[in-house]
This record gives structure tokens, C-alpha cells and sequence, in this order.
């Protein structure tokens, strides 16, 4: 058990953020979570899994991330800094100017803001941030199955130094996102960040232009705290956060393997061929906070292993056969998505993480048992 640690947490209310909540409380750290609103905060304390350690959780409000200063007050007396919020694109967002607003903005001075709050609190060590594959590698290259090498995605791999810039800076209510561009540009990393920002593009565009910032970051200054980046590919895990069944087919990483499984029309055809379970990814996350197991500055790329989402129909079939029975799931008129080899070398991870990745049919039963329980279907963990 570590000593108790004030951890700022950042996206608690949203899937892989309460995993994480709730790995940090297990494993005795004490957490202040950041939220827009309290209600949101509230929605998630008064869930019967944080009952036992409400003491050790606390929240602050921070309505715009983008704002001036916003975490300076949040970070005061951290020793950690763990970023796992996020914007992602909703069918309200339309124009180019609604993308840099509501998804590319937030998601680079929020934390570049972060960073700078951090160094200015002068009390943070480490700070873990969450990105994604795309972060680091382009779409095309991920679907074309060529293997990506997660023992070389660190931040002095091979990066020439970019122009001073200030377009970070988080005082500044700007975001110069053409220097950032041009900046991204001069890198190493293979992914485009050019061109139209469209529904389907710009999230992992928001997440390759923030992932440029903490390198520019650690270039142009010299804070007294390490970085580690957590790159997941697709996550697929039970989300405690859940309290009824609609979440699970309706929104969210879970809801792309439950909806044909219910029975539901899913419109994407082709998937790439490799996930992780939420479990995993809070454990990172909470492990890359130990100084003795990572010096920092460096990035892991998590990812199980090779899958096929087809295989999602034999899973449940082999494991639920009772409920397959009563037309619990309703599958066989679905058509079955085509899975793209998506190959990393995830040795780097795997050997921080302390073992195997959850296999694929772990994390395809793991999110089925807690649909069923929240049916009633099935008896609840204890």
C-alpha cells in the first residue's frame, strides 16, 4: 500500500477515468477529482463501489479547462497528476469551427494547461496522461497491419527539436493551432494532422496535436516532474460507472461490441483488430505513478493482442448458452464485422503491467456478466 498520496484526477466521471478513480482508492492513494459541474462529481460518489472510500475522495469544480489558470488552484498540494479527460465529437458538432472549439482547443490547452499548473505548483512528481494509439500513429498505418514497435514510442525517439512557440502557453486564451500543425509536422510521428477535421478524425487529430504539446512542453522547459503517456488501443471492459442497461448499446467503447450482440444494426463494417481491457488501463495508469517501476518521460502502448470482433458471437454462445436460449441475444440475423490485423509489440507494456494482458474473451465476458447483472439476470460481484 503506498503512503497516502493526493492524486489530481482529471475525467472521473467518464468510463476509463472512474476505472482509474477506483484503482487510485483501492490502492490508498487520496484523490481530489476534477469536474465541470458538482453534480457531476456527486453522481459518482453516491455509487455504492466508492461507499468505503469516501475519505479518501474529495472534488473541485473546474467549469473550463481552457480558461486561464484553470487548474492552478485544483493542482495545489498534488503530488501526482493523472489526465485522463478528454472531448470527443458528438453529432451536434458540424463545422470546422465547432471542431477546434469543442474538440481540438480543450483537448490541447487543457493539457497543456495542466502541465503548466503543474509546474507552477512546484509539489507534483509524476504526471500520467491518456492518449490513444492514434496519438502516435496514423490510421492508415494501424489498419494496414504492419507492426507498430511499443518499445520505441518514447519521447526522445529520434524527435528533432521544433520552433519555439508560445501557442500553449496556458494564459494565452488563443490556441495558434497552425503553429501546433506546423510543429507536429516537423516530427517524426506518422500521423496527418492536416487537412478537413471531420466527426470521424478528429478526436484522434485532438489526440496526436495534445501528445506534440507534451514533448514541446518538455523541450521549452525543465519542470521538476517526469511524464509517463498511456496509449490504448480500443478499450473494452465492465464500466462500474453504469447503472442500467441503455449506456451499454446506446454510447461509448462498450457499446460498439454490445450492440450487435443485442441484436442492433451496427453501421461499422470494418474494425481494427485489437483492444485491452479497462482493467488494464486503470493498472497502468496507477502503476506508472511508482517512481521505483518508471523514471517517467516515456509512453506505453497497451494493447492485448491480435482479436477478431466475429469471435465476440462464439464467446457468448460457449458462455452464456442459457441466455443465448431465451433471446437474451438476439445475434444471428447480425451481420458479422470484418476485423483489420492491427500488430503491436506490446513487450514494453506487458512487462510494466507485471503480466499478461486480459485476453479478448475476458473483456467481451467481463462487460456481458455486468449487462446481465444490471438485467437482474445475474447475481452482482461482492
Amino acid at each position: 500500500m503506498p503512503s497516502q498520496d493526493l492524486v489530481l484526477l482529471t475525467g472521473a466521471t467518464g468510463m476509463v477515468g472512474f476505472r482509474v478513480l477506483m484503482r487510485l482508492l483501492e490502492s490508498g492513494y487520496f484523490v481530489r477529482a476534477v469536474v465541470r459541474t458538482q453534480a457531476g462529481f456527486d453522481g459518482i460518489s453516491s455509487l455504492p463501489c466508492i461507499r468505503n472510500y469516501k475519505s479518501q475522495l474529495s472534488s473541485i469544480v473546474v467549469p473550463n479547462i481552457t480558461a486561464p489558470f484553470a487548474y492552478y488552484e485544483a493542482v495545489k498540494g498534488a503530488k501526482f497528476v493523472v489526465h485522463v479527460a478528454s472531448p470527443s465529437s458528438s453529432a451536434h458538432l458540424t463545422t470546422q469551427e465547432d471542431f477546434q472549439e469543442h474538440i481540438i482547443r480543450p483537448a490541447v490547452q487543457g493539457t497543456t494547461g495542466l502541465l503548466n499548473a503543474a509546474e507552477w505548483a512546484n509539489s507534483v512528481k509524476r504526471v500520467v496522461i491518456t492518449g490513444c494509439l492514434k496519438s502516435t500513429v496514423s490510421q492508415e498505418r494501424i489498419m494496414s497491419g504492419a507492426l507498430i514497435d511499443g518499445k520505441k514510442r518514447s519521447f526522445q525517439d529520434n524527435i528533432p527539436t521544433p520552433p519555439v512557440r508560445e501557442s500553449c502557453n496556458i494564459a494565452l486564451p488563443a490556441l495558434d493551432t497552425s503553429a501546433l500543425l506546423r510543429s507536429f509536422t516537423e516530427n517524426t510521428l506518422d500521423v496527418d494532422v492536416s487537412g478537413r477535421l471531420t466527426r470521424l478524425n478528429v478526436y484522434a487529430r485532438s489526440k496526436a496535436l495534445a501528445f506534440t504539446a507534451i514533448q514541446d512542453f518538455l523541450r521549452d522547459k525543465t519542470p521538476q516532474f517526469t511524464i509517463v503517456n498511456i496509449l490504448p488501443v480500443f478499450i473494452i471492459g465492465r464500466d462500474d460507472k453504469i447503472t442500467g442497461v441503455k449506456p451499454y448499446y446506446s454510447k461509448g467503447t462498450n457499446s460498439i461490441l454490445m450492440g450487435p450482440l443485442l441484436g442492433i444494426k451496427n453501421h461499422i463494417t470494418v474494425m481494427g483488430g485489437n483492444s485491452v481491457h479497462l482493467d488494464d488501463i486503470a493498472e497502468l495508469h496507477v502503476r506508472a505513478l511508482d517512481e521505483n517501476l518508471t523514471t517517467g518521460n516515456e509512453t506505453f502502448i497497451a494493447a492485448a493482442g491480435p482479436m477478431r470482433w466475429s469471435d465476440c458471437f462464439d464467446i457468448v454462445k460457449r458462455r452464456f448458452p442459457k441466455e443465448c436460449a431465451e433471446g437474451v441475444f438476439p445475434f444471428d440475423d447480425i451481420l458479422r464485422p470484418s476485423t483489420s490485423a492491427v500488430n503491436v509489440d506490446n513487450s514494453k507494456a506487458k512487462r510494466f503491467l507485471g503480466r499478461e494482458f486480459k485476453t479478448y474473451e475476458e473483456q467481451v465476458v467481463s462487460v456481458v456478466e455486468h449487462y446481465l447483472e444490471l438485467r437482474g439476470q445475474r447475481a452482482q460481484n461482492t
